[in-house]
């Protein structure tokens, strides 16, 4: 379910599910998605324009590509891929403790990235502690050159 700010584009799909199926079919890429997002937010809620709209308003997609996208959502070849509020749009590295994901907060369509611990690793007490502890120090730094956090959780 898309978050309650977030319209829908033609057809009904939500600009989360779009902006998924917009990188993963390599028609934009996550910048231009999280520029449009941004200028989304912008927008009042209830005047707010659908992502498809923007895009084709900044010249990022054009009305095939819009409808492509459209009918392959439609059409299952995309699909959700959703943790909590986070709607993840496309997988930006990997290491040792997890896979990060370029993601939306469905609710506040603010662009993210989330940090997800394999289902394997989170069978283990000791490196679920050693996880959070990371996370829950990433959300106190502070500096230019640093991501921080902003969230600790968990999600089955």
């Amino acid at each position: 379910m898309p978050g309650q700010n977030s319209p829908l584009q033609e057809g009904g799909v939500p600009d989360e599910l779009f902006a998924r199926a917009v990188i993963q079919r390599k028609v934009a890429g996550l910048a231009a998605v999280r520029d449009c997002l941004a200028i989304m937010r912008d927008q009042p809620a209830d005047g707010r324009q659908p992502l498809s709209a923007v895009m084709v308003q900044e010249g990022l997609l054009g009305r095939q590509d819009v409808d492509a996208v459209t009918e392959a959502l439609q059409a299952g070849v995309v699909g959700d891929a959703r943790i909590a509020s986070y709607e993840l749009l496309d997988m930006i590295g990997e290491g040792g403790m997890g896979a990060v994901y370029a993601a939306v907060d469905t609710d506040t369509l603010e662009f993210c990235a989330l940090k997800i611990l394999p289902k394997e690793l989170a069978e283990d007490p000791d490196i679920v502690k050693r996880f959070l502890q990371e996370a829950e120090t990433a959300c106190t730094l502070r500096h230019l050159n640093i991501v921080g956090g902003m969230r600790v959780g968990e999600d089955q």
